[in-house]
Formats: structure tokens, C-alpha cells, sequence
């Protein structure tokens, strides 16, 4: 059976909220865990930081491409 992911906000019922590294780290864990989920850098922040975004897709539509032909709405959360 696979490991549940569990949130800080779900973990401490709802009262704390996660800082970037963790966020970070569990959404690499979640495109690990998961064939419906990528993490991918898509440039670099002014400070020379990587800047990263996971894509989930439940039909393989990891690129802007395969996404535009599929005709799912995409959504960016910033």
C-alpha cells in the first residue's frame, strides 16, 4: 500500500501552513509517488533560484503541447 502524503495544514488540523522547502519537497514526493504528477524547473528567479512547477495530469499531458491538444483547462497556481 503506498504512503499516504499528508500535508503540514492537514497534519496539524488545519492551523499551520508549510514554508517553501517544505512544499517543495512534498510536491517532489508526490510526482515520486505518483505517474499522474511531474515536477519540472522552468527557469530562474532574478536571485538565480530555480523556479519549479509540478503538473498534474491524469491523461500524460506533461507539456504545454500535450495539454493545449488534450483541451483540459489548465490552471497555474502561484
Amino acid at each position: 500500500m503506498p504512503q499516504r502524503l499528508v500535508t503540514r495544514f492537514e497534519s496539524s488540523g488545519g492551523v499551520e501552513s508549510a514554508r517553501y522547502t517544505e512544499t517543495m519537497e512534498y510536491f517532489a514526493r508526490l510526482a515520486k509517488a505518483s505517474p499522474h504528477a511531474r515536477m519540472f524547473t522552468f527557469g530562474l528567479s532574478p536571485q538565480g533560484r530555480e523556479i519549479r512547477c509540478l503538473v498534474a495530469a491524469s491523461g500524460g499531458e506533461f507539456s504545454s503541447d500535450a495539454a493545449r491538444a488534450s483541451g483540459k483547462a489548465v490552471v497555474l497556481i502561484q
